[in-house]
């Protein structure tokens, strides 16, 4: 089991980094929304280097999540099954964080990036509907519930409640 043993740790580390990379970088993002929605501070350059145009490619580390663990269940033989209840609820939980960071978070976060680009001059028009102040509390709370979701599927990992 020696090599066996080093691959799954290998896979292992890079899974949990992984995941704690998008959760981080999700928290980045929420934390500088709600900076952004302060009256004053949307233009800080903090702010705007952090919401330049273009694709946040750090939290889609979220997608390589799930790729990893199901390559940890492959390797984990009779320690990780795929019939272990703790493995489908992380696994809902991951897929519900990423419908939230998919289906709102990145595309608001897209809206601030035009706006503190100048493309709709701070107040609705071309980028989308709503203020930047809207707009970034959407992130924020987006960014948070993708988080509370991560966060869940990391301690049920973690705890593997039933696995014995």
């Amino acid at each position: 089991m020696g090599d066996r043993g080093i691959v799954f740790d290998a896979v292992l580390v890079a899974h949990v980094l992984s995941a704690v990379v998008a959760m981080g970088s999700i928290l980045a993002t929420g934390t500088y929304a709600s900076i952004a929605g302060r009256p004053g501070r949307a233009r800080s350059g903090g702010v705007r280097r952090y919401f330049r145009p273009g694709t946040n490619w750090v939290p889609r580390a979220l997608y390589v999540v799930p790729l990893l663990g199901l390559v940890l269940v492959v390797l984990g033989h009779e320690a990780h099954r795929f019939d272990q209840l703790w493995l489908w609820l992380s696994t809902l939980l991951w897929v519900v964080g990423a419908i939230l960071a998919q289906g709102v978070l990145w595309p608001a976060e897209r809206q601030v990036q035009a706006r503190l680009a100048g493309g709709a001059g701070g107040s609705g028009g071309a980028a989308g509907a709503g203020s930047l102040g809207s707009i970034s509390r959407r992130v924020a709370a987006a960014a948070a519930g993708v988080d509370l979701c991560l966060l869940a599927a990391f301690v049920l990992m973690v705890g593997r409640p039933g696995a014995g």
